[in-house]
């Protein structure tokens, strides 16, 4: 017992830090799909908390735009952020993924957010959010992506964009579909060098010229 007294205290910061640590392993997941390819499924779903938000009501961008761009064009995001509904929409999912994060937060931290009593802690540390539009290239991707700037990663918070029929998409024809991929390097969409995304711009901006064009001659898409 007599060392005892030469144990020295954890110190506040030391335990903010410990804390902080705690809690700073939160990852928030973007996904564009589109509904008629059938809904979005998570590997796990028991582990994570999940949000869908629908755009198929939101006026689409013009025909020949869609034509030969896809959402990641800052082009076509313009064409669709322009419309007022669009903007509101947005400001809408903003706040409604940004209260969900909170509360998240608050939960591993062993808070109760109805109470701000404390609880244990607890709670899945992933957040998937899913925006649906209806073939899931365009109004979807386009929301993404400005989603993805306005929540910014922070030390609590991983976030990264994916768009699963853009991915589908550059499956099935060999190449990149990014006409413009125009994001940082803050881990929002990825971890690729800037070199690379020049490359995928180019490759996304031929193939936009053809595969694209193809792939919705027979319907006008997203309508």
């Amino acid at each position: 017992m007599e060392n005892s007294d030469d144990e020295e205290p954890v110190s506040e910061i030391e335990a903010s830090s410990t804390k902080a640590k705690a809690v700073s392993d939160f990852e928030l997941a973007i996904v564009s799909y589109g509904h008629s390819n059938g809904p979005l499924t998570l590997s796990e779903p028991g582990t994570v908390e999940q949000l869908t938000f629908s755009v198929r009501d939101i006026k689409n961008p013009p025909a020949k735009l869609r034509k030969t761009h896809t959402g990641l064009s800052s082009h076509l995001r313009k064409e669709v952020m322009a419309n007022k509904a669009a903007a509101a929409r947005l400001c809408f999912i903003i706040g409604a993924v940004r209260a969900k994060m909170r509360e998240m937060r608050l939960a591993r931290e062993g808070v109760d957010t109805s109470t701000e009593t404390p609880l244990a802690p607890a709670g899945p540390s992933t957040l998937v959010v899913g925006i649906m539009c209806e073939r899931g290239r365009h109004r979807s991707v386009a929301f993404a992506e400005e989603l993805s700037r306005k929540i910014q990663a922070d030390g609590c918070w991983i976030v990264s964009v994916q768009h699963r029929e853009l991915s589908s998409l550059s499956d099935r024809q060999g190449g990149g579909v990014e006409d413009e991929h125009s994001l940082g390097g803050d881990g929002r969409a990825g971890h690729k060098h800037r070199r690379q995304r020049d490359v995928e711009r180019k490759k996304g901006r031929s193939f936009a010229g053809r595969s694209v064009q193809e792939a919705v001659a027979d319907a006008e898409e997203d309508v």
